[in-house]
């Protein structure tokens, strides 16, 4: 098929278009002509598009797809992912695997998200929403310290930690400064352990495969985007996250974020990303092909369920955020440099390069700016 790949600038963006291109003719559509996935050489072509978070892509969509006979469209990035299921059906002809646009806005809100776990019995975390900022001492009542403040809906927005009462104020007025966000955050409790991450392809509300990984690294060290992960075993946080996907009868890829508290043991819910995950890699490197499993879904296939991944196994990124993490915790070099360097899989290719180049200018990009 001639497939679309959206978000080209996006790590994981890169890792699609290399499971697809055997197979596939891929194109990408980035917001600048040096994006990862757009100079690879197994991408057939290179679309400058608008930002997938902005009205206008779909305008761009509406002319790109008859004039590249485009058979598929692959979003990658949680704003794309919103447009499109609201939108599957636009271009005849051109097959869009998504969730309904009803089930997608339950799984980017992150308040109803945690309404459906607990339905269910998975556990989450306290959580409030002020409605002022003369309301903060209220709603913390209900959640206490130390605690994360974050956007209720799926987005750019960082996260915030705040462990005293007397900081909470400014935190939050320096959080909304910062996200440009005239909301005040939700006041979550924080949840501190290893991060969880559980991977599966959905066929009409029937789970395919499943997976999960758990995070070794993250940047920021206190909570972001995992650099380093590996394959994981842990049954409770895969029969979590498909109780999860199967009530909300889902449709696609999505990967069910979790993490087991320190504090109790416990398994908390922190939030569902309805689309391809930023660890996608580690899956491909275990032979979980979810990129294929949507083009064989476009394409009409049913799909069994599809053999379980290879392990154990880890991977980490090394031109992308585990070198800033390696200036922020410099500790850490001895781990970090044996995962380069024989104890991890990368995403590095040498028949590939030119990806690895724009990410290390990027990565380079953002430590000069702090």
């Amino acid at each position: 098929m001639r497939i679309l790949v959206t978000d080209g600038h996006y790590k994981h963006a890169l890792g699609i278009v290399r499971a697809l291109a055997p197979q596939h003719e891929v194109l990408v559509a980035a917001p600048r002509r040096l994006a990862m996935a757009a100079v690879s050489r197994h991408a057939a072509k290179r679309l400058v598009a608008p930002p997938s978070a902005e009205a206008r892509f779909l305008g761009w969509l509406d002319r790109q797809i008859p004039r590249h006979r485009i058979e598929q469209v692959m979003p990658v990035s949680a704003a794309a992912c919103e447009l499109l299921a609201s939108h599957a059906n636009r271009w005849p002809g051109t097959t869009i695997v998504l969730p309904s646009a009803e089930q997608m806005a339950v799984a980017l809100d992150k308040r109803s998200t945690m309404a459906v776990a607990a339905s269910i019995g998975i556990a989450v975390p306290r959580t409030a929403e002020p409605e002022s900022l003369d309301g903060l001492d209220r709603a913390v009542e209900e959640v206490g310290f130390p605690l994360v403040l974050k956007a209720p809906l799926e987005g750019p927005s960082g996260v915030a930690y705040v462990d005293r009462a007397e900081d909470l104020r400014a935190a939050v007025v320096k959080w909304m400064a910062e996200n440009r966000s005239r909301d005040l955050p939700l006041l979550q409790q924080r949840i501190v352990g290893p991060g969880l991450g559980v991977f599966a392809t959905y066929q009409r509300g029937k789970c395919r495969r499943i997976m999960a990984h758990r995070r070794i690294r993250e940047f920021p060290p206190s909570g972001g985007e995992s650099t380093c992960c590996e394959l994981s075993t842990d049954a409770e946080a895969i029969d979590a996250g498909r109780r999860l996907l199967d009530t909300l009868g889902w449709h696609g890829v999505a990967m069910v974020e979790l993490k087991r508290h320190e504090a109790d043991g416990r398994l908390y819910l922190m939030e569902i990303n309805p689309k391809f995950w930023g660890s996608l890699d580690l899956a491909l490197a275990a032979g979980a092909d979810f990129p294929g499993d949507l083009a064989r879904i476009a394409a009409g296939e049913e799909l069994g369920d599809q053999p379980p991944t290879r392990g154990p196994l880890r991977f980490c990124w090394p031109l992308g955020n585990d070198l800033r993490y390696l200036v922020a915790r410099p500790r850490g070099w001895r781990l970090v440099l044996a995962d380069w360097f024989g104890g991890a899989y990368t995403n590095l290719r040498a028949s590939d390069p030119l990806p690895h180049l724009v990410e290390l200018a990027g990565t380079l990009g953002r430590m000069a700016r702090g």
